[in-house]
């Protein structure tokens, strides 16, 4: 949930404050950035992930994260990828539940009609009828430890003071 926090380097320093030395920092964060989508009508596809990509204040925190949490104190920073490859359009799949989540974000902004809503998931459902249906997408897992209590810096030292 980080990449909902607005000040997420604030929100890190919080979490290495309140992690014990040698505790572990986990978090999964999809870099949204790395997502791939086809099968469906390409261009409906192409401005829903444009408007999906606004729906967090850090859509790919995964690429940050590492130098967040080196810098409030964290180390042994390790990032895995969990990759999601969908070949079929359902609602067993993680690219059907994302589908009609990012929908109902676009609708409620206003940037999509129902219509235009119905008509790209009408073209997912079809390229898997067709057999051209196809998502990755990856979050990364994001695994640290707290090593040591944070060392302030000489301004927030006397910003203290």
């Amino acid at each position: 949930m980080l990449e909902y926090i607005t000040n997420v380097e604030e929100a890190v320093v919080q979490l290495h404050r309140v992690t014990s030395t040698g505790g572990r920092f986990v978090n999964v964060a999809t870099n949204w950035g790395a997502l791939f989508w086809t099968g469906g009508d390409s261009d409906l596809t192409s401005r829903m992930v444009s408007i999906w990509r606004r729906h967090a204040p850090h859509p790919n925190l995964p690429i940050a994260l590492p130098s967040l949490l080196n810098a409030a104190g964290f180390g042994a920073v390790r990032q895995s990828p969990i990759t999601i490859v969908n070949r079929h359009f359902h609602p067993n799949t993680f690219g059907y539940g994302i589908a009609h989540l990012m929908a109902a974000f676009a609708l409620a902004r206003n940037e999509m009609s129902q219509d235009e809503i119905d008509s790209w998931l009408a073209s997912l459902a079809e390229g898997d009828n067709h057999n051209r249906y196809f998502l990755s997408s990856v979050p990364i897992l994001t695994v640290a430890t707290r090593l040591y209590a944070r060392i302030h810096t000489l301004g927030e030292l006397d910003r203290r003071r």
